[in-house]
């Protein structure tokens, strides 16, 4: 009788131990994680209006600057990356796709541009 206790207890324990691990997964990353950092075009494309033309540099905490200066708030859900530009009171909406280092940002007329992540 001692000896099936002791082996239920055991069983038990190891049971515990077994479903605590399995919660354990490794988190995914945010998308503001994913997107943060400094972006710039690719060469040899041709950049359409309402897009950024040189750098584009996104924070973690939603923030951003413009092709070096000019401030902005972003963020980012459902496949889409919307840009509030604070000095020009403008903002634009992308659909974005990232590939690796690469970030394709689309336009509702179709067109995109492509950047890598410096």
């Amino acid at each position: 009788m001692k000896k099936k206790s002791v082996l239920s207890a055991a069983v038990l324990l190891l049971t515990f131990c077994l479903a605590g691990c399995a919660g354990s997964a490794p988190a995914q990353q945010s998308v503001s994680s994913t997107l943060a950092g400094t972006w710039v075009p690719l060469e040899d494309q041709e950049i359409y209006d309402n897009f950024i033309e040189e750098r584009l540099e996104l924070s973690d905490d939603g923030t951003g600057i413009f092709e070096g200066y000019t401030t902005l708030k972003w963020k980012a859900e459902n496949s889409r990356l919307v840009l509030t530009f604070l000095e020009m009171e403008l903002e634009l909406e992308y659909d974005y796709k990232l590939s690796g280092s690469t970030l394709t940002l689309t336009r509702e007329n179709g067109r995109s541009v492509k950047y890598k992540k410096e």
